[in-house]
C-alpha cells in the first residue's frame, strides 16, 4: 500500500468521487445537443432536469425509509434553507446565466469563462474561509486554466458583452456554490442535500419558465428517455458525488480535479459526434490532467 493510501485515504476518496462527479458532468455536453435536436427551449430543459430528478431521488430516499427505516429527508432548519439558497441562487441562477451567454458567445468563450470559477473558489476560500494559501494548489490551478485554454478549441466570438457578463456570473455564481458547499454541507448526507437543492432548483425555475407535460413526455416518450439519462447521469449522480467529494477535500481542490468535466465532453463528442480532437487538445487534456495529480500528489 503506498504511503499516500496510508496516510489520507479519506482524501483518495473524495478524490474520487469529485472526479467521477466531473465525468457526469461531462455527459451535459451530449445531452445539451440532443435537446437542441428536439426544439425545446433551455427554460423548459432546465426546469423539468431538475424537477424529474428530484422526483427520482426523493422516491430513492423513500424506498430507504420504507425498507430501511433510513429517514434521509430530516434536516435542520438551517440545512434546509442552506439547500434552497443553494438550489435557488446557485444552481438556478448560475444555469440561467450560463446559457444565457450562449446566445452571445461561441459555446468555448462561454466554457472557458465558466471554468475561470476556481480562481474565484481558491480566492474566496483563502479570504472568507480562511483556508492556508497553499502555492502547490495555485500553481495546479494555473497549469489548469492553460490546460482549458487549449482544450476549448471553439473559435472565441464575442456578439455582444452582455454574453460575458453571464459567463462570469455563471463562474462567480458556481464558485459561490462550492464556497458555501465546502462551508455549510459538511455534516449532511449527500443525497440529502442533492435531493433539496434540486427540488428547490426546479420549483424556481418551473416558475419562471412554465414547462409543459408535452414537454416532457414528446412524441414517443423520446422527450422522456433524455430527460431519463439527463436527470440519473448528468443531474443527481455528479450532485450527490461532488458534494460527498467536497465534504473529505477543500472547495480548492475539488474545483480543480472537476475541472474533467470538459476532457470527458471532449471526448464523448469525439466518440459519440466524431469531432476531431487536434495535437492542441490533447496537449491540453495532459496539463488538466498534469494539474489533478498535483493536487492528488500535495496531500
Amino acid at each position: 500500500m503506498s504511503k499516500l493510501a496510508t496516510r489520507n485515504p479519506n482524501f483518495l476518496i473524495g478524490v474520487f468521487f469529485i472526479l467521477l462527479a466531473g465525468i457526469c458532468f461531462g455527459s451535459l455536453g451530449i445531452f445539451g445537443k440532443l435537446f437542441i435536436q428536439t426544439g425545446l427551449d433551455t427554460g423548459s430543459v432546465l426546469s423539468i432536469r431538475f424537477l424529474f430528478a428530484s422526483v427520482l431521488l426523493g422516491l430513492t430516499l423513500l424506498g430507504f425509509k420504507i425498507t430501511k427505516n433510513i429517514n434521509l429527508f430530516r434536516v435542520t432548519r438551517v440545512q434546509f434553507f442552506t439547500c434552497v439558497l443553494l438550489g435557488v441562487l446557485g444552481y438556478a441562477v448560475f444555469s440561467s446565466f450560463y446559457f444565457i451567454s450562449f446566445r452571445y458567445l461561441s459555446v468555448g468563450i462561454s466554457a472557458m469563462l465558466l471554468f475561470t470559477f476556481p480562481v474565484f473558489v481558491f480566492l474566496g476560500s483563502v479570504l472568507f474561509l480562511k483556508h492556508p494559501f497553499e502555492k502547490r494548489t495555485g500553481v495546479a490551478l494555473l497549469i489548469a486554466l492553460s490546460g482549458m485554454f487549449l482544450l476549448l478549441k471553439d473559435e472565441f466570438e464575442i456578439k455582444n458583452a452582455l454574453g460575458v457578463y453571464a459567463a462570469l456570473g455563471a463562474a462567480i455564481t458556481y464558485a459561490a456554490y462550492v464556497i458555501l458547499s465546502d462551508r455549510f454541507q459538511k455534516n449532511i448526507h449527500p443525497l440529502t442535500s442533492s435531493f433539496y437543492v434540486m427540488l428547490s432548483a426546479g420549483i424556481s425555475l418551473a416558475l419562471i419558465h412554465h414547462p409543459t407535460l408535452n414537454d416532457f413526455v414528446g412524441p414517443e416518450f423520446s422527450h422522456f428517455k433524455l430527460f431519463l439519462g439527463l436527470s440519473v447521469v448528468g443531474t443527481i449522480a455528479p450532485l450527490s458525488l461532488f458534494l460527498a467529494g467536497l465534504q473529505r477535500i477543500s472547495g480548492p481542490q475539488a474545483s480543480i480535479l472537476v475541472m474533467i468535466e470538459p476532457i470527458t465532453a471532449t471526448l464523448l463528442a469525439f466518440l459519440f459526434f466524431s469531432e476531431v480532437m487536434s495535437i492542441r487538445q490533447l496537449i491540453g487534456i495532459a496539463l488538466v490532467v498534469l494539474a489533478d495529480i498535483l493536487i492528488v500528489r500535495s496531500q
